[in-house]
C-alpha cells in the first residue's frame, strides 16, 4: 500500500461519516498509484466498497483526481487560531509509508488551508455517490 487518505465528518448534532481510500503502487514498478479499495462508514456498520465489484471508472476517477489535487498542494503548516461549540469537526489525514498527515479544522478551512478546499470538495462527492449507489 503506498498511500491511504481518510476523511472524517462529525456533526455535533447529525450521523458522522468517513471514507478511506487506499491506493497502491501499480505492478510495473513505476511510481504510479492506483486506487485499491474505498471504504465508507456511515456511523454503525461498515460499509466496504471494493474495486473487483462496486467501484466503477467514475470513483476511481474521483479518488485518482483527489490524490491529484493533494500531492500537488502547498500549505500554511500553521492555521489561525479557532474554536467552537456547535458545528462540525472535520479531519484529513494522509498516510504514505512513514510519513504522516493530519488536518483537522472546526466548520471552516482556515485561510492558510483554503487549498484544500478542491479536494475536500471531490471528497465530499465520492462519499455521496458511494453513499448514494452513484
Amino acid at each position: 500500500m503506498a498511500c491511504v487518505l481518510t476523511y472524517r465528518v462529525s456533526p455535533s448534532f447529525e450521523r458522522s461519516y468517513s471514507l478511506s481510500i487506499e491506493f497502491g503502487v501499480a505492478n510495473s514498478g513505476v511510481e504510479e498509484s492506483l486506487v485499491e479499495h474505498i471504504e465508507i462508514n456511515l456511523e454503525g456498520p461498515r460499509q466496504a466498497v471494493t474495486p473487483a465489484f462496486s467501484v466503477g471508472s467514475r470513483e476511481y476517477g474521483l479518488a485518482r483526481a483527489i490524490l491529484d489535487e493533494l500531492q500537488a498542494l502547498k500549505l500554511c503548516p500553521v492555521p489561525e487560531f479557532c474554536d467552537g461549540l456547535d458545528g462540525v469537526q472535520y479531519d484529513l489525514e494522509i498516510s504514505a509509508g512513514a510519513h504522516h498527515s493530519l488536518y483537522s479544522w472546526w466548520c471552516e478551512l482556515p485561510p492558510g488551508w483554503a487549498g484544500l478546499a478542491p479536494a475536500v470538495a471531490l471528497l465530499e462527492t465520492l462519499v455521496h455517490h458511494c453513499r448514494d449507489g452513484g
